[in-house]
């Protein structure tokens, strides 16, 4: 996986509303063109998006799936952890 360098891109997007005029997932569809596009330029390797996040303000709105900013940093840490160990 790493043959360059050891930097991944680990894109990020929250599902969540954005209103009837935009799809749920706007987000992640976002974050995942953006990094796909960064890895390209960069030769940087690109991980698959994480479509959850931090969205408490957004609870109230269908479709929105939020996770306390613990879980989020502990899942993020792991994905981190997994590719260290993955690399000797």
């Amino acid at each position: 996986m790493f043959q360059q360098n050891d930097i991944v891109i680990i894109p990020v997007g929250s599902n969540k509303q954005h209103g009837p005029h935009n799809p749920l997932g706007t987000d992640h569809f976002i974050a995942k063109a953006i990094a796909e596009e960064t890895a390209k330029r960069t030769s940087v390797v690109c991980l698959q998006v994480i479509p959850f996040g931090v969205s408490h303000h957004h609870r109230q709105f269908s479709g929105t799936v939020h996770v306390s900013p613990e879980a989020f940093k502990s899942y993020v840490k792991e994905i981190c952890l997994a590719l260290k160990l993955s690399r000797r």
